[in-house]
């Protein structure tokens, strides 16, 4: 299906799946992503970005994004755990980041030919190396919240971890 993307005007294309038998059972489908992914702009599009910090923000930008990548930071995760984990995304939104995710090169799917059909996302190596990146905004946001529950009104966060920081990220998110 072909809809307008208003921040690139132009069309981008939203992800098919292709029907296709497990090689280990004939008569059990498959889904598997094709390669028309809705993306934020082709490669060619995406690699023409000079500013580092606007190319990741295309990538891993928005509200739901970040936070999947934060829930597989440690492990893979099921369709089903990341819906429970992350409080208010819908099933639709899920999928569809999900997808982009996959698309863009930050996670892997992996099915699983079973009775019932069984699919884990993880982080592949692309994504781990966010791992830095989120940690230091869960320390940001951690901090920040604390201000704000404190009620101090002062705009600069005063961070309890330097850039270099604890190896310890806050475990709660969201």
């Amino acid at each position: 299906m072909q809809e307008l993307d208003p921040n690139t005007s132009s069309t981008t294309s939203e992800t098919s799946f292709n029907t296709e038998t497990s090689p280990a059972d004939d008569t059990q489908p498959t889904t598997a992503p094709s390669t028309t992914a809705k993306t934020k702009g082709s490669k060619r599009a995406l690699a023409s970005i000079n500013c580092p910090v606007e190319l990741a923000i295309r990538i891993i930008g928005g509200k739901w994004k970040p936070v999947i990548i934060w829930h597989l930071r440690d492990n893979k995760k099921r369709f089903g755990e990341l819906k429970k984990e992350i409080k208010g995304i819908t099933v639709k939104m899920l999928a569809q980041q999900l997808r982009e995710l996959e698309a863009d090169g930050l996670i892997q799917r992996k099915m699983y030919y079973e009775v019932p059909p069984r699919v884990e996302y993880s982080l592949n190596e692309l994504g781990r190396s966010l791992a830095p990146a989120m940690k230091e905004l869960s320390i940001w946001g951690k901090d920040f919240r604390a201000q704000l529950l404190a009620g101090t009104g002062d705009n600069s966060v005063t961070a309890n971890a330097t850039i270099s920081g604890s190896d310890q990220a806050p475990a709660d998110c969201i």
